[in-house]
């Protein structure tokens, strides 16, 4: 009989903004590529950090998606599917480490690069905002995904075919029986 955890339901509202900034990373990728394309000076931070920028956010893209499709647990909750959140939360937990490095050493080099305020530096520089504040918002998601998956492991539904002793004697102790008591004057 397989066993079946108790897990909050705002694990699936978190599962589904999960994906959604999975989206919103992809689609700031692609704007990525037209800044990169529609700009009109070479200055600036160069080539390859931005291509960094563009990769991680569509890498990005794919692992917060994921984790998101395994953070929507349909019942019955099983341990595979808990594990399975677990790994795949714990990833993008590195992911998002990673990218908030990666972000924050791309915004202090645009900074100093940029000297002038131009719409491409500055569609640049909120391009790079929009990212870390989506790759800071999706660790929070994260830990509190991993925290509530967590426990759901500690929180164990028992069937009517698996119940504990425990159980038992909880339920005999709850039950209630009835008293007479007499009211004398």
């Amino acid at each position: 009989m397989p066993r079946r955890f108790i897990l909050k339901e705002g694990t699936k509202a978190m599962g589904a903004v999960q994906i959604m900034i999975g989206l919103i990373h992809s689609a700031l990728g692609t704007l990525w590529i037209h800044w990169i394309l529609l700009r009109e000076d070479s200055s600036g931070s160069g080539p390859i950090p931005i291509i960094a920028v563009v990769i991680y956010s569509f890498l990005s893209s794919f692992f917060f998606i994921n984790s998101g499709s395994s953070s929507v647990i349909q019942k019955p909750v099983t341990r595979y599917k808990l594990t399975l959140a677990i790994v795949m939360n714990s990833i993008t937990i590195c992911v998002t480490t990673l990218g908030i490095i990666l972000l924050s050493t791309e915004i202090a080099t645009f900074a100093l690069n940029a000297t002038t305020y131009n719409w491409s530096n500055m569609v640049g520089m909120l391009l790079l905002q929009y990212l870390l504040f989506c790759t800071i918002l999706e660790m929070t998601i994260v830990i509190i995904i991993i925290q509530w998956v967590t426990r759901a492991f500690h929180h164990e539904k028992h069937t009517e075919e698996s119940t504990s002793p425990s159980e038992i004697s909880l339920s005999e102790s709850l039950e209630i029986t009835p008293r007479t008591t007499s009211i004398s004057s």
